[in-house]
C-alpha cells in the first residue's frame, strides 16, 4: 500500500493505493474526497494544474508500432467519471450527489472548463483515435447522468474533431442494457471493450442492431478464456456471426486474465478472425 497527496494553499488530500501486477497498476482503496473540504483543494488543483501534450511519445510509440498496430490516445475520463472513479469511489459518489450537490457540482464545473485544453491537445495529436477511458456501467451511471454529464463531453469533444479524420472511442464494459438507447443516440464512433454475455448484458447482435453506426471494440468475454479450446472457438465464431461479419468489428482484451490462458486464447481467436472473410 502507498499513499498519494495532493498538498494546496487550501488544504491537503491524500488516496490509498494497492498495487496490482496482473494490470501493472493500482487499486484505490481510499479516495481523495472523503469530506466537505476536500472539495476545495480538489477544485484548487485542477484549477491550478497545467497540461503539456506528449506528441512526441505519440510519434515514437507510432514508428515503433509501424504497420503491425494502432497507437490510440486516451484523452482521460469525462469529468463526472473522473469523479467517481479516482476522486469520490462509489459510495461518496452517491452520497455527495444528492447531500452536498452544490460543491459536486462546482468541482465538475471547473473539470468541464479544464478540460476543454485536454480535447484541444486530442484533436492535434497524430493518431486515428482517440479514447475516452469512461468505464460506463448503467448500474451506476444511469441513464439520467449519462445523458446530462457524459453526452454532453461526447458532443464537445465530437465536434472538436470534426474535419480532423480522427474517431472518438468511449470504453463501455459494464452493464450497458439500461443505456442502450443513450448510447444510440450518443456522439461516439466506437463502443470500445463492450463485453458481451455472460459478464455483460448486451449481445453482439443487439449491439448490432442497436447502434448500427457505431463500430464494436469488444473485450472477449473474460470468463472464456479459462475455457476447452473447442469452447473458445465457439464462442468466438458466435461473436462473428452475432456481428454479421468483421467490418466494423474488433475483438480485443481489456480485463486481465492467466497469461497461459491468453497465449492460448489469442492463438485460437486470431486463427478464427484469419479464416473467417
Amino acid at each position: 500500500m502507498r499513499r498519494r497527496s495532493i498538498n494546496t494553499p487550501v488544504g491537503e488530500v491524500w488516496q490509498t493505493l494497492e498495487s496490482d501486477q496482473a494490470y501493472a497498476s493500482n487499486w484505490i482503496r481510499e479516495h481523495f474526497i472523503k469530506k466537505p473540504e476536500d472539495y476545495a483543494v480538489m477544485e484548487f488543483y485542477v484549477r491550478d494544474g497545467v497540461y503539456h501534450d506528449n506528441y512526441g511519445a505519440i510519434r515514437e510509440a507510432s514508428r515503433r508500432t509501424g504497420d503491425d498496430g494502432l497507437v490510440i490516445v486516451r484523452v482521460g475520463k469525462t469529468p463526472l467519471q473522473e469523479m467517481l472513479y479516482q476522486m469520490l469511489g462509489y459510495e461518496q459518489f452517491a452520497v455527495d450527489f444528492y447531500e452536498n450537490r452544490e460543491l459536486f457540482e462546482s468541482l465538475h464545473s471547473a473539470m468541464v472548463r479544464r478540460y476543454q485544453e485536454l480535447y484541444e491537445f486530442g484533436a492535434n495529436a497524430p493518431v486515428e483515435v482517440l479514447q475516452l477511458a469512461d468505464n460506463v456501467t448503467a448500474d451506476a451511471i444511469g441513464p439520467e447522468r449519462f445523458q446530462n454529464y457524459l453526452m454532453t463531453e461526447y458532443a464537445k469533444l465530437k465536434a472538436r474533431l470534426a474535419g480532423t479524420g480522427k474517431l472518438l472511442a468511449v470504453h463501455m464494459d459494464g452493464r450497458l442494457r439500461g443505456l442502450v438507447d443513450q448510447i444510440a443516440r450518443s456522439d461516439c464512433d466506437i463502443i470500445e471493450g463492450m463485453t458481451p454475455p455472460p459478464m455483460g448484458d448486451v449481445s453482439v447482435r443487439d449491439a448490432r442492431l442497436a447502434w448500427p453506426t457505431k463500430a464494436l471494440w469488444l473485450n472477449f468475454t473474460s470468463s472464456v478464456h479459462l475455457e476447452a479450446p473447442e469452447r473458445i472457438e465457439a464462442h468466438t465464431r458466435q461473436l462473428l456471426s452475432e456481428a454479421g461479419g468483421k467490418r466494423g468489428l474488433i475483438i480485443g482484451v481489456t480485463e486481465n486474465a492467466p497469461l497461459e490462458a491468453l497465449e492460448r486464447s489469442l492463438f485460437i481467436i486470431a486463427r478464427i478472425l484469419r479464416e473467417t472473410t
